[in-house]
């Protein structure tokens, strides 16, 4: 997280911060050992190796250690539970009538969440994600009336203390919630998971993880943000309770290190948590497994076969920056560099950022190295002059280096929008001049045309531009890759909204295929999916007037995959898309 989104409370994109790891040797004195399994147990994949997930298994389930919303979503989500708050019809407005009665900061969707928050119950109550290949060693054992100390019974005298109400909690940083939650939990002696928050279980605790304090300690700008937290929270806890500075700075480089951003099931920013268990799982740009949530419960998923549980890697970051500028980020933000082939290797990268050749009717792919000097191996002509091959490099890299983490999430204002199109419309015309249609650049351009375009209702436009764009997708990112499946996700909604019907079929129909393996059946997006997808076959075939239930289910669903200009109604979307889908 860069100390920009920790001042603005927000979550940088797919910067979700598992166990980093600054070597080999630094891992193997973290990771735990897993039991041992006899070959027999673990089925073999189709090349002969053995393999323990397949894609679609889940590989771990975690509730977390500590969590918070985002404080600017306290009047939209449940504090608990992080679902949007209910809505009443009479105002349009979120209902923000069941707050906790003592301290009036956190507001709740339900009397069952506010109770849990306060007292937590434990035994039938746990919530264990049924996948039949993660086993807990025994039965849970207690009853729903067993309770502990809630989440927010740790935090309600300290706010009262320090005079904050809801308004001031809504301006301070997601990291003073995170912090407060660690602090009062170690306080009790309380450094590991309760029983049965973890799938399969984890001796990991908070004493386990990663800190780079002394690093921390090193960077003016992040013991600034330090100083303020620590201003922030010192009338909330007494002197017995504060820690001294050393253990402040640890406990805050631990959090920071180690958390991850929780989003809802449309892949918006809700909230951060600690998951012990889950934070051991290393990093590579070549990822084989991805991470949802269900409510606040982490599920980390294979999208490749993956021989055990120390082989799996998730992804922290982005992956569409230039190698050096990820590698940058990675070093100043988490102390360690990354040694996969997507971030040490310039031909790789000079396949997926491919430029045209340079005769006009040959359709090859010219990398983007000194490679292109040579003869086109498909038309045995020039590939590309030094020239072109400079302007070509130039172009790209300008272009990569200006693109953020987030910048999936467009955030415009209205009044711009024409000038932006126009803009958009200008390097898309360069890009297609000089760019192979599977350069991820080009792609990346379509995908973002593609979505302004279809916020001003112009759906055909926005079909054909997120069409165009999936070829560079499919070439960069694994089958099973969330990211893959919602583009072609959003490419049916697109294709749906212009009435082009059989593309949308073909469309919805592999994107339901995908995020049943990367997302799991009977969540949103797949239930959308198949929804639209039956719909979409029924038009195709008799061509009957469009259910205007179905249009408008599409409609909002691509806003909120988008994202563009709808920052202050997500949640509202959200809630209306949940309302179509149980009515469909």
């Amino acid at each position: 997280m860069t100390m920009e989104t920790q001042n603005n409370c927000g979550i940088a994109g797919d910067d979700y911060r598992a166990g980093r790891f600054c070597n080999a040797k630094h891992k193997e004195n973290h990771l735990e050992k897993e039991t041992p399994r006899s070959s027999s147990e673990i089925p073999a994949n189709a090349s002969g190796s053995h393999t323990e997930f397949n894609p679609g298994d889940v590989i771990m389930s975690s509730f977390p250690w500590t969590y918070t919303i985002l404080p600017e979503l306290m009047e939209k989500l449940c504090y608990r539970c992080l679902k949007s708050l209910p809505i009443l019809l009479s105002t349009a407005e979120f209902d923000l009538s069941l707050t906790c009665p003592t301290c009036n900061v956190p507001v709740y969707c339900s009397e069952k969440c506010r109770t849990e928050d306060w007292m937590e119950p434990v035994g039938d109550e746990v919530s264990i994600a049924p996948h039949s290949h993660l086993k807990m060693p025994v039965e849970i054992t207690g009853s729903a009336s067993s309770c502990l100390i809630g989440r927010h019974q740790q935090e309600c005298n300290a706010l009262l203390q320090a005079s904050y109400d809801r308004k001031a909690a809504l301006d301070l940083p997601v990291d003073f919630f995170l912090m407060m939650g660690a602090i009062k939990k170690l306080g009790r002696k309380e450094p590991a998971d309760r029983f049965g928050q973890c799938i399969p279980p984890t001796t990991r605790t908070f004493d386990s993880l990663l800190c780079h304090s002394e690093e921390f300690a090193l960077s003016e700008d992040r013991m600034l943000y330090v100083d303020l937290l620590k201003e922030k929270l010192q009338p909330c806890l007494s002197a017995a309770e504060m820690p001294n500075d050393r253990e402040f700075l640890r406990i805050f480089g631990c959090l920071q290190i180690n958390c991850f951003g929780i989003r809802s099931p449309f892949l918006i920013g809700v909230g951060e948590g600690l998951y012990l268990g889950p934070s051991v799982i290393d990093h590579s740009c070549e990822k084989n497994a991805v991470f949802l949530f269900q409510g606040t419960q982490i599920l980390i998923k294979a999208i490749a076969p993956i021989a055990s549980l120390s082989e799996a890697r998730i992804s922290y970051t982005e992956l569409f920056v230039p190698m050096g500028v990820r590698n940058r980020r990675f070093k100043n933000g988490y102390y360690f560099e990354c040694s996969c082939r997507l971030c040490c290797d310039e031909k790789l990268f000079a396949d997926f950022y491919p430029m045209k050749c340079a005769t006009s009717t040959c359709t090859a792919a010219i990398p983007l190295d000194q490679r292109s000097l040579l003869n086109c191996l498909d038309c045995n002509h020039p590939a590309a002059s030094v020239e072109s091959l400079a302007a070509a490099r130039l172009f790209v890299r300008r272009y990569l280096e200006g693109i953020e983490e987030m910048d999936d999430r467009i955030k415009l204002p209205e009044w711009d929008m024409p000038d932006i199109v126009a803009d958009f419309r200008n390097v898309e015309r360069r890009a297609e001049k000089i760019l192979h249609p599977t350069n991820l650049l080009l792609g990346m351009i379509l995908d973002r045309h593609a979505r302004l375009v279809g916020s001003l209702g112009d759906n055909e436009k926005a079909f054909d531009y997120f069409r165009k764009s999936l070829p560079a997708f499919r070439i960069f990112f694994k089958p099973f890759d969330t990211k893959l499946a919602v583009q072609i996700l959003m490419t049916g909604l697109s294709a749906y909204l212009a009435g082009a019907y059989r593309e949308a079929c073909a469309f919805l129909r592999e994107a339901s295929e995908k995020l049943i393996i990367s997302d799991g059946a009977g969540r949103p997006l797949v239930d959308a999916s198949l929804i639209l997808l039956g719909v979409s076959s029924v038009e195709n075939s008799t061509q009957p007037v469009v259910d205007l239930k179905f249009t408008f289910l599409a409609k909002t669903l691509l806003s909120l995959l988008t994202n563009i200009r709808i920052e202050r109604l997500s949640h509202i979307y959200e809630q209306q898309v949940q309302v179509l889908l149980a009515s469909s």
